[in-house]
């Protein structure tokens, strides 16, 4: 595959590594580390073959700077795990230095105005800093950035192995899917609305819970939970339904807890709903952070033939079968210049 990440891509190249940062973070602490740690091994290949590594990423939806939100407690996490140093450059530095670490990390892209309107002056740079591209955060693969899709045309890029691996799973699970197919989505998200209509046409019943159902017309194949009075959870008949339907299923995918599943009170529907899914011989995918949260609590991680730790990308794939990141390295310039 021509953008396979090897070592000869990276030899004596400056990497900007594009990770998924934006983990739970409380008292200054990463509280879950496994995107972090689906990442190590292509971290630890970029530092082993490039130069210099320069570490991108963002945390949460700050709007311009906000200390609460720095990455330093995830790059301080990151050296523990890596065991190695990482320079953190202060964000009043701005962008566009070299610096003669062999690992340095940029703090909240987010922080800057032009990440998220993926801003061409931002991108440029940003691209001054590394001579080539590695992707790993497949998490916001389905968003368009200056760190996701405007670096892969201005540097050679290619992706990181949990994201080819993110990638071909989902592939294979499409080429292989059997029928009825069942999706079943909740969460609090409202962008996943913007999916509805295209998973519409990719699936036999899109189940939908949680707070999504007040966003939504009734229309054909898409089946709406009741909820609770105070919202909180779906109706323990909704579970059933689901449950019912589920059982027909030959491939499900799940996206999102039915209720407010963290709290014990409100987590009848999902736990009812989830164990249907596993007792089925379905073929089974879930993705996402929360739903992962779920299933691990309820200690179901083998029933499922696939785990993805991106939730928004997945759906996006399923329902437009590319991502725009995915995209961008495809078209972006092969080879890096000879150093």
């Amino acid at each position: 595959m021509e953008h396979t990440l090897t070592a000869d891509f990276l030899a004596g190249q400056t990497v900007l590594l594009r990770l998924d940062l934006d983990v739970p973070v409380s008292a200054d602490q990463v509280s879950d580390d496994s995107r972090l740690l689906s990442s190590l091994e292509t971290l630890k290949f970029c530092s082993t073959h490039a130069k210099r590594v320069v570490i991108l990423g963002h945390l949460a939806r700050p709007d311009g700077y906000d200390e609460s939100l720095s990455l330093k407690p995830v790059i301080k996490e990151i050296e523990r795990l890596l065991d190695q140093p990482i320079f953190m450059v202060p964000f009043h530095e701005g962008l566009g230095k070299s610096y003669n670490n062999k690992i340095v990390a940029l703090d909240n892209l987010r922080f800057f105005d032009g990440e998220a309107k993926a801003d061409p002056e931002f991108g440029h740079k940003l691209a001054s800093m590394g001579t080539v591209f590695v992707n790993e955060a497949f998490a916001v693969a389905h968003r368009s950035s200056a760190s996701t899709t405007l670096l892969p045309s201005l540097l050679p890029s290619r992706l990181g192995f949990s994201f080819a691996n993110e990638l071909a799973a989902l592939e294979t699970a499409l080429q292989t899917v059997k029928h009825p197919i069942i999706m079943i989505m909740g969460g609090i998200k409202a962008d996943k609305i913007e999916n509805v209509d295209m998973l519409l046409k990719n699936v036999d019943n899109l189940l939908l819970g949680g707070r999504l159902v007040d966003l939504v017309q009734p229309q054909d194949k898409l089946v709406l939970a009741s909820l609770t009075p105070d919202g909180l959870d779906i109706t323990a008949e909704s579970a059933t339904v689901f449950s019912s339907l589920l059982r027909t299923a030959g491939t499900i995918i799940w996206n999102g807890p039915l209720g407010k599943f963290e709290d014990p009170s409100y987590n009848k529907g999902t736990t009812i709903v989830a164990n249907a899914m596993a007792s089925t011989t379905a073929f089974k995918i879930a993705g996402g952070g929360d739903t992962l949260a779920a299933i691990h609590q309820l200690g179901l991680e083998s029933k499922f033939d696939h785990l993805s730790t991106a939730g928004g990308a997945m759906l996006y794939y399923i329902a437009h079968k590319t991502l725009p990141a995915h995209e961008a390295i495809l078209h972006s310039p092969s080879k890096p210049s000879a150093k």
